[in-house]
């Protein structure tokens, strides 16, 4: 894809804020183009929001990976119970399992994912993924 042809960073996040939340645990390796570089979305909620389409409210953190999103999510589920190998994933499991892990809560919420990924090279991908994040940061 040509440069001049890339769709704006405005376009993009419209597009991934059309999305519908999935079940991170059981359906986050079905996202389109998980394997490449993106921007995703984590909801953590008592709520059912699966199928439901991503709203900022749910919204409990945004992420952004250059090796790819399958890869970043499989390490921010390893993190809920480990507390290693995803900042955001140890932070989870410090402060909300009390370094127990996710799957041993006992009142436990779901976890619910939205991702956009690029089908670009590593390095075409870069710019984009910037100029994502620092749209989303503008946002929250």
């Amino acid at each position: 894809m040509a440069i001049d042809r890339w769709p704006t960073a405005e376009r993009l996040v419209g597009r991934l804020f059309r999305s519908r939340w999935r079940d991170l645990h059981e359906d986050y390796s079905r996202l389109p183009n998980v394997k490449y570089p993106g921007v995703y979305l984590l909801a953590y909620a008592n709520k059912r929001l699966l199928g439901q389409s991503v709203r900022e409210k749910d919204v409990f953190y945004v992420g952004m990976s250059h090796a790819g999103v399958s890869t970043r999510l499989k390490q921010f589920i390893g993190a809920i119970e480990t507390g290693q190998g995803h900042s955001a994933g140890n932070r989870f499991f410090r402060g909300e399992t009390h370094k127990k892990g996710y799957s041993k809560m006992q009142k436990r919420k779901t976890f619910f994912v939205a991702s956009f990924s690029i089908p670009l090279s590593v390095v075409s991908a870069l710019s984009v993924n910037s100029v994502l994040v620092l749209l989303f940061y503008r946002r929250f």
